[in-house]
């Protein structure tokens, strides 16, 4: 799973030897996006000593932790969601060029529309999901 947030960029994925409270792999390619997310819900010093630094890895920096731990740093990220532009947020707290990528992997995402069949999916939705014909329309920016 790949979770972007005001404080930065993880991955997260289960333990390829998961054992009870060390369930979930948090990765990151900076260490200051783990360490800012992590301390959302432990102190420095328990992050420093649980942090693992892995330069021959893709994710250099790393943690193993329960899934209670990864559900209170999403809850505690979640809770600080205060702002209605993510990539300006961004900006702000992550600095222009860690926004940069994510401007990048937003502008990717547009391949996601690109490669649906708008017509079939509306279909599809009927009677599930409530199609709207423009965002627009309804007042929104």
């Amino acid at each position: 799973m790949w979770i972007f947030t005001q404080d930065g960029y993880i991955s997260v994925v289960q333990h390829f030897n998961p054992t009870p409270g060390a369930e979930l792999l948090m990765r990151s390619r900076s260490a200051g996006h783990l360490y800012d997310l992590l301390c959302l819900v432990l102190t420095e010093e328990e992050v420093d000593d649980r942090v693992l630094i892995t330069s021959d890895h893709d994710y250099p920096y790393r943690i193993v932790v329960s899934r209670e731990l990864f559900g209170q740093v999403v809850a505690a990220s979640m809770a600080r969601l205060d702002y209605s532009n993510f990539k300006a947020r961004c900006s702000q707290t992550l600095g222009g060029a860690d926004a940069g990528v994510l401007n990048r992997i937003w502008a990717a995402t547009h391949g996601f529309t690109d490669n649906e069949n708008l017509a079939a999916m509306k279909d599809l939705a009927k009677g599930r999901v409530q199609v709207r014909v423009s965002f627009e329309d309804e007042g929104g920016v």
